[in-house]
């Protein structure tokens, strides 16, 4: 079947209409689009400046770049590319008009062609091609067309590559050691001792001691140095180093490797309990406990747990008295927060700490007029205290809470003029069926009607009205 497309008949759109149809818009851009029939009838009648006077402008208006204001754009910036990128309106009059070199005449020339002796010059600026091509992008990219790039950074210091990585190792004072790989070594040292989640700046932090750092190797193969790093944490386990490593070595593309019995017993016997064990070498203790190798292994080490029955109501009293908050007691001594909770002694050992609970804000129009307070924008304001904003909003106070901010709250005067202008929106309860029926008279179509009130249409599609509505139209044409 075929759709018929209903068209408004010739010379529907008079000048009193096109105006009340414009009157729906804040852009230009937005009347186009919306009903282009009327735009266009507009258009041609030479109406549309007219009804379109109370829109936002958002662009300058013809002519608007003389040669002066040209000019004075032009010193706002130090090379063309910058003018270009910052004001293409601007840039575009002054080189149709033939008077772009004369107002850049302060900017900086770019070269794009530079001898041998210039990009080595430069180079000798940087310690590694890193540096070179983030601060001199121009001269690197030109010697590698060239083809004399190695020459002019000879002096430079030697980078690994993803596909090149080099061992090292943090040694403390206390026994305790980190190994790794890296592909920049003086990168990777200064973000281990920076990096609040790397272990060697926590063990730094607990003991107060500054470690040594060495560098094991070169730069070897990626696969190479996995191995490397793997045999280098053994070794160092098998000196009575206390390893901060947490996962095993080798990860980067080595295979997976078994270690035997009598290696795991070896690195056990270091330790004298299993806290300690695992503290300080996570990786083998948990090696051990997956092929189920634990008990059989620390048989030497002491047994901390306390005994079934330990935790009386005395013991966990004497242990709660150490907190002043639930919370550091559950994480202080988790056996004893469990025993008195399981036991129902927790509220009575426990009465003698604080609460960090607060009540419930109810946002009032007087509370939330205290919080604006603290804000410039609407932005803020949603952002930092969204209950109190969707309270706001919900109430309708908005308007009058920023009613004295710059802009109403709005970022610039052209949104807040957008925005005062745009119309309610009507809640799901507002298009009754009467208020739907009136709605549709307003246009000559189901089609006009659909594009110019989408949350009415739906509305009556939802009520199954539209076979009524059309109904409704056809009579109203045959009368």
């Amino acid at each position: 079947m075929k759709v018929q497309i209903m068209r408004h008949p010739k010379g529907y759109w008079t000048k009193e209409k096109c105006y009340d149809e414009a009157q729906k818009y804040n852009h230009k851009i937005d009347f186009q689009r919306g009903s282009c029939s009327a735009y266009a009838s507009a258009q041609l009648h030479g109406w549309l400046d007219e009804i379109c006077e109370h829109m936002i402008c958002d662009h300058n208006p013809k002519g608007f770049w003389t040669k002066e204001r040209c000019a004075s754009e032009a010193l706002k910036y130090e090379t063309r590319t910058a003018f270009k990128l910052g004001s293409p309106g601007a840039q575009f009059s002054a080189y149709k008009n033939g008077w772009l070199d004369e107002i850049c005449q302060h900017m900086k020339i770019m070269k794009t062609h530079y001898t041998k002796v210039e990009c080595a010059k430069e180079a000798l600026k940087y310690e590694t091609k890193t540096e070179f091509i983030e601060k001199a992008p121009l001269y690197y990219s030109h010697a590698i067309r060239k083809g004399f790039i190695n020459e002019i950074c000879q002096h430079m210091k030697m980078l690994g590559t993803p596909e090149k990585r080099a061992i090292y190792v943090f040694e403390f004072n206390d026994n305790y050691a980190y190994i790794g790989l890296t592909l920049n070594l003086e990168r990777r040292e200064k973000e281990h001792r920076t990096d609040k989640n790397s272990p060697v700046y926590k063990h730094i932090q607990e003991s107060g001691l500054q470690p040594n750092f060495k560098v094991l190797t070169k730069y070897l193969p990626k696969k190479k140095a996995a191995q490397k790093e793997d045999d280098t944490i053994i070794e160092y386990s098998k000196k009575g180093w206390f390893m901060l490593n947490k996962k095993r070595g080798g990860d980067l593309g080595s295979k997976s490797r078994k270690y035997t019995k009598t290696l795991c017993k070896q690195i056990a016997s270091q330790y004298s309990d299993k806290t300690e064990f695992h503290k300080n070498n996570s990786y083998f203790y948990r090696y051990i406990s997956k092929r189920g190798w634990l008990d059989e292994l620390c048989t030497h080490m002491t047994q901390k747990k306390k005994s079934n029955g330990y935790w009386t109501k005395e013991h966990c009293q004497e242990q709660a008295l150490k907190y002043k908050k639930r919370i550091q007691f559950q994480k202080g001594n988790p056996a004893a927060h469990s025993a008195a909770f399981k036991n129902g002694w927790l509220d009575e050992i426990c009465a003698h700490m604080s609460y960090n609970e607060q009540e419930p804000k109810i946002w009032t129009k007087d509370r939330c007029k205290e919080e604006v307070c603290k804000y410039i924008t609407r932005g803020g304001f949603k952002k930092n205290v969204p209950s109190a904003y969707k309270i706001a909003m919900n109430h309708g106070w908005l308007a009058e809470l920023f009613e004295d901010m710059p802009f109403h709250g709005y970022r610039n005067e052209r949104v807040m003029i957008a925005n005062e202008n745009r119309e309610p929106n009507n809640g799901p309860r507002f298009w009754t069926e009467d208020r739907i029926v009136d709605e549709t008279k307003k246009y000559g179509t189901i089609t006009a009607f659909k594009r110019n009130s989408r949350g009415a249409y739906d509305a009556a599609r939802k009520m199954n009205l539209l076979d009524k509505l059309k109904a409704l139209l056809e009579a109203g044409k045959t009368m």
